[in-house]
């Protein structure tokens, strides 16, 4: 069951997503943003093995190998899903993001990105950051992240990145969402992806 959000300006700030999300402004880019922390445990769940050689995933009790964040992003209207890991999710590290992301992008298009009310967000350092380099920064309403269209790709990540296995390192975790976010974007179309994503969207 979702929270519901008290957000004195629920309806005017899911309007304004919504019409993002509807259509993209002329030249511009819609991008939605988010955290996903990331830990060295066993993800329980089907996956494949040779029969008779199931691989007993073992229970683990301490989290000894701290912890990594993927600050993810997905660009709603090319449909393309990526995102970097940092040992950190304060606002040097969000703003170092947002440097990144702008770098693909032609100067003279503007970018809308998606947000939660996450403090670093909101920092003066990044917010003048962004004024100066085109990023209009767009606040979904408090308690509603299902209104993050970002959130529905999650549950694919979990499927196919972590469920049934015990990544050892946060390098081989790292390559593990390489590889999957470089055959998402090249597999848009898979029935079983899309599906998955439909399941979760809401927004």
């Amino acid at each position: 069951m979702w929270k519901q959000s008290n957000d004195p300006e629920f309806h005017a700030k899911y309007a304004r997503v919504k019409a993002l999300y509807d259509k993209c402004p002329i030249r511009n880019a819609v991008i939605c943003r988010r955290v996903r922390s990331l830990v060295l445990r066993p993800y329980h769940g089907r996956t494949w093995e040779q029969r008779g050689r199931v691989q007993q995933l073992p229970a683990t009790y301490g989290r000894s190998f701290g912890v990594r964040h993927m600050l993810a992003f997905y660009d709603v209207h090319a449909d393309v899903l990526g995102g970097a890991i940092y040992l950190r999710k304060g606002g040097e590290e969000f703003l170092h993001f947002l440097q990144e992301l702008r770098k693909p992008y032609p100067r003279w298009m503007a970018l809308y990105v998606i947000l939660d009310n996450f403090s670093p967000h909101k920092r003066q350092d990044v917010r003048e950051w962004a004024s100066k380099n085109r990023i209009e920064m767009v606040f979904i309403a408090i308690n509603a992240s299902w209104m993050n269209r970002i959130e529905c790709h999650f549950e694919p990540l979990r499927k196919f990145v972590l469920e049934g296995t015990f990544p050892r390192t946060h390098e081989e975790l790292q390559r593990q969402l390489e590889e999957y976010l470089n055959r998402r974007n090249t597999h848009k179309r898979d029935e079983k992806l899309l599906r998955l994503q439909r399941r979760q969207e809401v927004a």
